[in-house]
């Protein structure tokens, strides 16, 4: 049986991929969602003890806990922006990696999108056994299963 070295990279490019988005689905998003119910469950205690108080001090309680919901809504935010981007580098790293250790060469060309008229840029990389294979310009991330706040 002949196995191309496109066949080889496809299959690690692949193992690799759902690596990084189980990392995503089984690690980050559990814990992710899970501050996301809890900001909301303390900015809800925060707003029913608010409410309970005089006039001046409810004005101010309903303020510093919209502040703190704030600041703990954008600090999530970020990890959760520089998880994924760490995660995007990643795969471009462990890409390289791979196609350097079969000796493939990088090209873009141009590929039609289905039955249309509109073409897309396409990365390849080209193996000394002459197969070819797609190399993968980003990973893809379910973001409707992100809860929000």
């Amino acid at each position: 049986m002949s196995v191309r070295t496109s066949q080889v990279f496809a299959a690690q490019r692949t193992a690799i991929i759902k690596e990084l988005q189980m990392e995503v689905s089984d690690k980050f998003l559990p814990n992710f969602n899970a501050e996301v119910f809890d900001i909301r469950k303390s900015f809800k205690d925060n707003s029913t003890y608010a409410i309970e108080q005089p006039d001046t001090a409810r004005n101010k309680l309903l303020d510093l806990g919209e502040a703190r919901k704030k600041a703990r809504i954008l600090d999530l935010v970020k990890r959760k922006n520089d998880f994924l981007s760490s995660l995007k580098i990643r795969l471009g790293m462990e890409i390289k990696e791979k196609i350097e250790e079969f000796n493939g060469e990088v090209f873009e060309e141009e590929e039609r999108i289905g039955d249309t008229d509109r073409m897309r840029r396409v990365t390849k990389v080209k193996f000394p056994d002459k197969s070819v294979a797609k190399v993968p310009t980003g990973l893809y991330i379910d973001y409707s299963a992100f809860d929000r706040v």
